[in-house]
């Protein structure tokens, strides 16, 4: 099969802040592909920044696209309702990449980037 990626790339930049200052650049595209590993749904909690108790739940995905690899989350109550995929088939994904960059309380530059998982449909 040829090359499974879509052509359908949006940038769009957005700010907020996480500790002095942060830059987000978030990437959309949409992928056929497979999935190699689905792993369990996954619960943390943690403090937010107004000192509330918050719930972050995730399913991490092991998708196969063409040549390419990744790893990608899908993240809140869509996780919690994601029932378990057939990895013999192939699915249409829509991804969104967002990268970070940002200083530390210490004077540290800091840069992520994670994929999330927004929809998945069988193909």
């Amino acid at each position: 099969m040829p090359n499974f990626v879509l052509a359908k790339l949006k940038s769009l930049q957005r700010s907020s802040t996480k500790s002095v200052s942060t830059i987000k650049k978030e990437i959309i595209m949409e992928i056929i592909t497979r999935i190699l590993e689905q792993h369990p749904l996954q619960t943390r909690e943690y403090t937010d920044r107004n000192g509330q108790k918050q719930q972050f739940t995730a399913m991490g995905f092991v998708l196969a696209s063409g040549a390419d690899t990744l790893f990608a989350e899908m993240t809140g109550e869509q996780a919690v309702k994601q029932g378990k995929l057939d990895t013999a088939y192939y699915y249409k994904a829509d991804l969104s990449m967002r990268s970070d960059s940002y200083t530390t309380e210490r004077g540290e530059q800091r840069y992520g980037t994670r994929i999330y998982l927004n929809r998945i449909a069988v193909l």
